[in-house]
């Protein structure tokens, strides 16, 4: 059986971060738009919190069983109530460069006192927006011109809420995990992934030699351990 993959982009993405992804994944895939954003740009960002988000995911999981659901930079504040929300219906979940807090803590927990300064300092209404040219260097270190164009257009803004609500990791022991560790990161570094990945107790990590937007810069090496995930379930 060809499981289903749920791709779920990170903060201050849409699904169209995964274009150059998706396309080398097996069929059935599906890149999930979470509120305030492409097919979901009506819903008032501002309003956006992790509960939102998962019945996003859900409603876009539809009938399918048997799911792999993969997660991307702050959607690992996601796929945990994903997980609580689709119960039995997954098959893994895949978190990559994921941010992942302790149980019943937020991803503000997680940061530097002084990144945490920083996204407050630019928040007006509940919103943060995406930096200027500056964001390549820490997104787009492994690119070359045509992907780091690709992705700054990609950038959107983005809710403080996903930022600021606690997160349950229950439903995350019970399903099978793997956690992607993009070795050339320069937005998470790999000290926080490697509290990520333990946070969520013992799942498979697999290295990826990649800057944070992976699926931009190495689309083919991060949908074969998809893939692999995919099949080792």
């Amino acid at each position: 059986m060809v499981r289903p993959v749920l791709l779920v982009h990170g903060g201050r993405f849409a699904a169209s971060c995964w274009e150059r992804l998706a396309p080398l994944l097996e069929h059935p895939v599906f890149a999930v738009d979470l509120p305030g954003r492409g097919a979901r740009a009506s819903v008032d960002l501002a309003t956006v919190g992790i509960e939102a988000c998962v019945e996003a995911v859900v409603e876009d999981a539809g009938g399918w069983d048997d799911i792999v659901l993969v997660g991307h930079s702050l959607a690992g504040v996601v796929l945990p109530g994903a997980a609580t929300a689709l119960g039995d219906r997954l098959a893994r979940l895949v978190f990559v460069a994921a941010a992942v807090p302790l149980d019943g803590g937020c991803v503000f927990d997680t940061m530097s006192p002084e990144l945490h300064e920083s996204v407050v300092a630019n928040l007006v209404d509940g919103i943060y927006r995406p930096e200027g040219p500056s964001a390549a260097s820490y997104l787009c270190n492994d690119m070359d011109d045509d992907a780091t164009a690709f992705t700054l257009a990609c950038r959107v803004a983005e809710s403080v809420r996903l930022l600021a609500e606690p997160v349950d990791l229950t439903a995350t022991r019970s399903v099978p995990c793997t956690y992607v560790r993009l070795t050339l990161d320069a937005t998470l570094p790999l000290g926080a992934q490697d509290r990520a990945a333990a946070a969520l107790g013992d799942p498979d990590v697999v290295d990826l030699a990649a800057g944070h937007m992976a699926m931009v810069s190495a689309p083919g090496a991060l949908a074969r351990i998809i893939e692999g995930a995919r099949s080792a379930t």
